[in-house]
C-alpha cells in the first residue's frame, strides 16, 4: 500500500495506491512517472509558461517522490532511486516539497540512505532560499550535527556541502553557532588536516563553511584565540602540503621546479583546496594583526611565486582568493617586505599581462600596489 501524504490530500473515500516495489523502481528509473507528471516551466510575466526544462521537478512529481520516501513500504533501493531523481533535478523550484521527506530519510534511514538524501538536499538548496528556510525550520540543524558525528567520510562530505549552502545567511549562521557547529568543525579539521591525500574533498568544503562562519565576529575571534591559533596552524599545514613545499611529498606528485623563483602549475585538486584555505585564512586574519603576521611569514612567498605562473591564473577562484589575501596582509612593513622579497615586480608584470583578470581582480592588484608603495623607501 502507498498512502497519500495526508487525509486531506486523499479526499473522501479515495483508495490507497498499491504497487510492486520492483516494478515501481523500474518505472521510476526509466522516467515513466516523470513523463506522467512533467515540469512545464515557470510562468512568465505574460502569464504564459516559459521554456520547459527536462530536468525540472513538477509539483506533482515532487509530491510523488516525497510519498515514496516517507512510505514504510518502499524498499531501500526505491528510496535511493527517489533521492537520485532529486539529485538530478535541474530546477529546484519545487524542492521545498521534498524537504521534510528527505530530512526524515536523513534522520532515520541509515548511513546509505542518509548520504543519498543529503546529496539530494545539496542540489535542491543551491540558490534556493525557500528550500534553505524550509530546512532550517524543519530540524536540519540537529540532523546534520548527528551526521557529522558519524565519522562516515561520504556522509561528512555531503553534510559539509549542505552546510556551505545553509551558512550563507546571517540569521542561519547564528542558529548554527548557537547549536555548537563551530566546535564540531574544529574537531573535523584537527582530525583530518594531516591526511590531506585522503581527505582533500572534505577539507575543501570544511574550509568554505569555516570561512563563512567567520563572518560572525565572535566566531572569528574564538577561532583565532583557540589553542593559540591552532586552527590557523592546521590551515597553514594544509596550505603547505598542497603547495608541495614540505620535505615529505604531498598527496599529488611533487611539483616541478622551473628555477629558483618559479614553480610549475598547481594541480587542479591542489588549486581547489588551496583556494578555500586562502579564503578561510583571509577571514580569520581580518581584524587580528598577530594572525596577519603569522600567515604572512608562512604564505606570502609561495602565493607571490604561484601568481607568477600564468597557468595558475586559469584557476580564477584560487587567483582571486590569493590576491585578496595579499591585499589584507599588505598592511604592515614586515609583510610588504616579504612581498617585495618574493620579486613582486615580476609577478605584477605577469598579472598585468594576464587576459583572465577581471575588473575585481585588477582593482585588488592595484590595492596591493598602493600598499607596497606606501611602505617603499623614499
Amino acid at each position: 500500500p502507498f498512502p497519500p501524504a495526508s487525509p486531506a490530500e486523499a479526499g473522501d473515500g479515495e483508495a490507497e495506491i498499491l504497487f510492486t516495489d520492483r516494478a515501481m523502481l523500474l518505472l521510476l528509473e526509466r522516467g515513466y512517472f516523470r513523463k506522467l507528471m512533467p515540469y512545464r516551466g515557470k510562468e512568465g510575466l505574460s502569464g504564459r509558461q516559459e521554456h520547459s526544462k527536462d530536468g525540472g521537478l513538477s509539483v506533482h512529481y515532487a509530491n510523488f517522490l516525497g510519498h515514496l520516501l516517507q512510505s514504510s513500504h518502499s524498499s531501500t533501493n526505491l528510496k535511493a532511486a527517489a533521492c537520485r531523481q532529486a539529485i538530478a533535478a535541474q530546477d529546484a523550484e519545487q524542492g521545498a516539497a521534498l524537504c521534510a521527506p528527505l530530512l526524515q530519510v536523513m534522520a532515520h534511514g541509515g548511513l546509505f540512505l542518509a548520504t543519498y538524501a543529503c546529496a539530494a538536499l545539496v542540489n535542491l538548496s543551491q540558490a534556493q532560499d525557500t528550500v534553505k528556510s524550509c530546512l532550517m525550520d524543519g530540524g536540519v540543524v540537529e540532523v546534520v550535527l548527528q551526521q557529522l558525528a558519524s565519522n562516515d567520510s561520504d556522509l561528512t562530505l555531503y553534510s559539509l556541502m549542505l552546510l556551505v549552502h545553509l551558512t550563507k545567511l546571517t540569521h542561519h549562521r547564528h542558529r548554527w553557532t548557537q547549536a555548537g557547529l563551530v566546535d564540531v568543525l574544529v574537531n573535523i579539521l584537527t582530525s583530518t588536516y594531516g591526511v590531506l591525500q585522503y581527505k582533500h574533498r572534505i577539507i575543501t568544503e570544511l574550509c568554505s563553511v569555516l570561512g563563512q562562519m567567520c563572518n560572525h565576529e565572535e566566531t572569528r575571534e574564538k577561532l583565532c584565540d583557540l589553542g593559540q591559533s591552532q586552527v590557523i596552524e592546521c590551515l597553514l599545514h594544509v596550505f603547505e602540503t598542497a603547495e608541495g613545499v614540505r620535505r615529505e611529498l604531498p598527496w599529488s606528485e611533487a611539483r616541478p621546479s622551473l628555477g629558483d623563483e618559479q614553480w610549475g602549475p598547481l594541480p587542479a585538486a591542489a588549486a581547489k583546496v588551496t583556494s578555500k584555505v586562502l579564503f578561510t585564512l583571509k577571514q580569520l586574519a581580518a581584524n587580528t594583526p598577530s594572525a596577519k603576521e603569522l600567515i604572512g611569514r608562512r604564505a606570502i612567498w609561495h602565493i607571490v611565486l604561484d601568481l607568477r605562473c600564468e597557468a595558475n591564473l586559469e584557476h580564477l577562484d584560487w587567483a582571486l582568493n590569493a590576491i585578496t589575501l595579499l591585499v589584507l596582509l599588505a598592511v604592515s612593513r614586515r609583510n610588504v617586505d616579504l612581498i617585495l622579497d618574493a620579486n613582486w615586480p615580476e609577478t605584477l608584470r605577469v598579472l598585468s599581462g594576464a587576459e583572465g583578470c577581471g575588473e575585481t581582480m585588477r582593482h585588488r592588484i592595484a590595492q596591493i600596489e598602493e600598499r607596497v608603495a606606501d611602505f617603499a623607501p623614499s
